[in-house]
């Protein structure tokens, strides 16, 4: 199975909307600002459509960085979105393998990179994604790069192809 960038929809459109309003952010905020900022901007579209949020700071941290959860009364419905965010590179992998093995219909990679690394990264990250038998078509990652050296977001989005 392949991965082939692809146009947003419209969730992915509302969460790369929110992150570009963290564009321009002074530096020196530290990784658990920005977690939090990023942990925020998700929750509040998901908050909008009805979901409940799970994460440190907002209903207890459950599996992922972020989670939301469909509930039809008490019985869980589905699992629109799950996100993970890793700011150091040295763990980008594990955390992205986690979102491999996440059966929801948004995963939303968070971290940090050069624009000069970007493809390179999400390149190797994607090849977890072909290597997994669990991978499945029409599986959608969107990988949130944030620039420090730009000091903006650039967001893309990858879907699962036979």
């Amino acid at each position: 199975m392949q991965a082939q960038r692809t146009n947003f929809d419209e969730v992915e459109k509302e969460i790369d909307n929110e992150f570009h309003k963290l564009d321009k952010t002074p530096t020196g905020m530290g990784s658990p600002w920005w977690t939090k900022e990023v942990k925020n901007a998700v929750g509040r579209i998901a908050e909008q459509r009805g979901y409940s949020v799970y994460a440190s700071g907002m209903g207890g941290e459950w599996l992922y960085d972020l989670i939301c959860l469909e509930y039809e009364d008490e019985y869980l419905k589905g699992i629109p979105l799950v996100l993970e965010s890793e700011w150091s590179r040295d763990s980008v992998d594990a955390d992205f393998q986690k979102l491999v093995v996440a059966r929801a219909d948004h995963r939303i990679m968070v971290l940090e990179v050069s624009d000069k690394k970007k493809k390179e990264v999400i390149e190797r990250l994607l090849q977890h994604v072909q290597k997994c038998r669990h991978s499945t078509i029409g599986d959608r990652y969107l990988f949130a790069c944030w620039s420090e050296k730009e000091r903006v977001f650039n967001c893309s989005v990858y879907v699962v192809e036979g």
